[in-house]
């Protein structure tokens, strides 16, 4: 690509409502554009350096599993089939945008944000025996997600690019076999060449809709993250399943004391008003209001 083919301009200003240091600095660059919340157009440069990182895990991903190709929308019978059609919170519907495109079809599809419902009828219908297991299939395809305040940029839209690995076992011992010697292994090769495997580490987290168990996940340590890791000397977890371990108190089977009011004057903070009531800290509980968009919760 020469210079002159491009039609883009840089810019010093910063990009208004820009609240994600990503997409201000990619716009201003000229590599991506913003069409709306949680949705942008990826400009030749930007197009460029994409490509160029779904290459890197394809050819990390090629020697574990076949790549195809997956539809964006699909019928609502599909998603009733597993249950999910009514417990995904971020799914999007797909109908007719005009009467005269609702003369021609008035059915509604679901624009998929994940492709389990997919797959999985494909290689029931070519996976017959027990002898065609495991194996394992990847796509590099654009998801659709209806996030309420999409705020990270590029890092979490409304539309975006994933590529997701689909793998099909006849137990579970055989799948995580999988898990850690051929899919956790081509991923960490990934980060290395991209760069980032200094900042990114093995994380348990959520199984989310797809698990009771925990997930393995891999959290990349930025500026702009959106989530709360922490770290016990040997696990790396997820905030939203991170073990509490706080110290017991009291008798379990203790009487309830009746309610007595008691006044304090110039009280500030948990540890004083404990020592105001002559009681463990353990045994208080503190209530805090909070005003967001125009709701108090």
């Amino acid at each position: 690509m020469y210079q002159s083919q491009l039609f883009t301009k840089t810019s010093k200003e910063k990009q208004s409502g820009a609240t994600a240091v990503n997409a201000d600095l990619l716009t201003r660059a000229g590599y991506v554009y913003k069409n709306m919340a949680g949705v942008y157009s990826f400009l030749p440069l930007g197009w460029r350096v994409l490509r160029k990182i779904e290459q890197i895990v394809r050819e990390e991903m090629d020697p574990i599993g076949a790549e195809l190709f997956l539809p964006s929308i699909s019928p609502q019978e599909q998603w009733e089939q597993t249950g999910r059609l009514d417990t995904i919170s971020v799914l999007f519907m797909a109908v007719a945008a005009n009467e005269a495109s609702k003369q021609a079809n008035d059915s509604a599809y679901v624009l998929n944000s994940t492709h389990e419902e997919i797959i999985t009828p494909i290689f029931q219908h070519y996976r017959t025996s027990y002898q065609d297991f495991p194996c394992a299939a990847y796509q590099i395809q654009t998801k659709f997600r209806n996030e309420a305040r999409p705020k990270s940029g590029i890092l979490r839209g409304r539309e975006f690019r994933m590529k997701d690995l689909y793998s099909f076992h006849t137990s579970e011992e055989d799948m995580i076999d999988y898990l850690h010697t051929k899919a956790k292994p081509a991923y960490e090769r990934v980060f290395e060449r991209l760069g980032i495997a200094d900042r990114t580490v093995v994380t348990l987290a959520s199984g989310g809709d797809f698990s009771k168990e925990p997930s393995i996940e891999f959290q990349t340590k930025c500026d702009t993250g959106e989530d709360q890791i922490f770290y016990d000397g040997t696990t790396y977890y997820n905030r939203e399943i991170a073990p509490c371990v706080s110290p017991p108190w009291g008798d379990q089977e203790e009487e309830e004391c009746e309610r007595e009011d008691v006044v304090g004057q110039g009280i500030i903070g948990v540890e004083a008003l404990a020592e105001h009531l002559q009681i463990e800290v353990e045994r208080t509980t503190k209530t805090l209001l909070f005003q967001a968009d125009e709701r108090v919760v």
